[in-house]
């Protein structure tokens, strides 16, 4: 699978994972499948991979998302290094790196990027994701934009 590679992008992670674009990380490219898939990476997110891998000693492994109920505003993500995907999963392939998302979290990261930062304060993967409608104050849960079904619920 081809990826492009958009340079032009340079709104990083919000930290709080809201929908607010404001850079707070370093200025990556992002990697994006060619075919306008669920999710991109920045560069310092392929490097964490890549670095995981590492420390695992293995060259295969990859990331697995999921989205699970918790937290003080509903929902939290939750990422894993996994040596492959599970059968039902959606796999991302960007460049050498692949990432699974787990089938009740695809609707939820449709646009989303996925970055690495690393402060004095916190270090780990972080997403700028356009479905987030609000997050709680320590910004580890989310509440997504309901979709047009649940309006009536």
């Amino acid at each position: 699978m081809n990826n492009s590679i958009d340079c032009s992008n340079e709104t990083g992670i919000d930290v709080n994972h809201t929908t607010d674009t404001t850079d707070t990380t370093d200025k990556d490219c992002v990697i994006s499948p060619s075919n306008g898939g669920i999710l991109s990476l920045t560069n310092a997110a392929m490097q964490r991979i890549h670095t995981l891998r590492a420390i695992r000693n293995t060259h295969n492994a990859g990331l697995r998302v999921e989205i699970r109920k918790g937290g003080c505003a509903g929902m939290e993500y939750h990422v894993d290094m996994v040596d492959s995907p599970l059968p039902d999963d959606e796999v991302v392939q960007l460049k050498d790196v692949w990432v699974s998302i787990a089938p009740t979290a695809i609707m939820f990261l449709i646009g989303s990027t996925i970055d690495y930062i690393s402060t004095l304060l916190e270090s780990g993967f972080k997403f700028n994701n356009p479905n987030v409608q609000e997050a709680c104050g320590c910004g580890l849960s989310v509440k997504f934009t309901p979709s047009p079904g649940d309006a009536n619920k």
